[in-house]
């Protein structure tokens, strides 16, 4: 299959013509079949939680193509999600060398916009009543919200979720489910990797006992939120199984 076009031109977001040379070449032409279309497409993690990237992708893309979208949705413990942000976006840059202090700091800030706001925190609010940057590193782990927006947008059968946990424990399961998924053939050319370092991903031994007790009470409902939503929802494709994702552990 060909790909049409690079939604229009990366110009868009003021990409690099290097950056789009490591795109697959693009077929400009308007003329051909939307049946025989792929897009290329670049994604991060932080899309799930941009609403704003769910409601382009509905205005950018031709109608014949929405349905034809699929996502691999990868979930991770949010309080280990969170020890990682703090890791790579906090101690690193001019921000608290404490995680325990850091957290303290945030969730006070927190508390205070659920105060001014109310306990909704996803997506983090714009009207000037919380400190947003703060917010969104917490709110990025409230999975239910995230994923009921998308589900509104997107039809379930185009979701398929696994976990870190799930990865790490049942690498070969998951790569082959996640092939299939996407192009029909569970078939490997050759033995998915395993990770190497499990440690880069398992963070939890780093936290106190002190900060996993509270982030696991903070989070602990939206995380009853989150599976009480996946246990309604039989036509995502959960690899190796929803169980198997972990989240009742999450939840304590």
């Amino acid at each position: 299959m060909e790909v049409e076009r690079w939604w229009s031109g990366t110009e868009r977001w003021g990409l690099t013509d290097r950056y789009r040379r490591r795109l697959r070449p693009l077929d400009p032409s308007p003329s051909a079949s939307l049946a025989g279309f792929q897009f290329t497409l670049d994604a991060t993690p932080a899309y799930l939680r941009k609403p704003i990237v769910a409601d382009r992708m509905l205005e950018l893309m031709p109608n014949a193509a929405h349905s034809k979208l699929k996502f691999v949705v990868i979930l991770r413990d949010p309080a280990k999600r969170l020890f990682a942000y703090w890791d790579q976006y906090v101690l690193k840059g001019a921000g608290v060398n404490d995680f325990d202090k850091w957290l303290d700091l945030t969730l006070k800030s927190v508390r205070e916009c659920q105060r001014k706001h109310g306990d909704h925190l996803w997506p983090p609010p714009d009207n000037n009543a919380c400190d947003e940057d703060t917010i969104e590193g917490v709110a990025a782990g409230l999975y239910a919200y995230q994923l009921t927006y998308w589900l509104r947008k997107f039809e379930a059968k185009q979701f398929l979720l696994t976990s870190t946990t799930a990865y790490t424990e049942e690498t070969q399961l998951v790569v082959k489910a996640v092939s299939a998924f996407l192009t029909g053939s569970g078939t490997l050319g050759s033995a998915a990797r395993h990770p190497d370092n499990i440690d880069s991903i398992n963070v939890e031994g780093a936290m106190s006992k002190e900060a996993r007790a509270e982030l696991g009470r903070f989070y602990r409902a939206h995380n009853a939120e989150l599976l009480h939503l996946l246990n309604n929802q039989g036509k995502i494709t959960y690899t190796p199984s929803l169980k198997q994702l972990g989240i009742q552990q999450w939840i304590g």
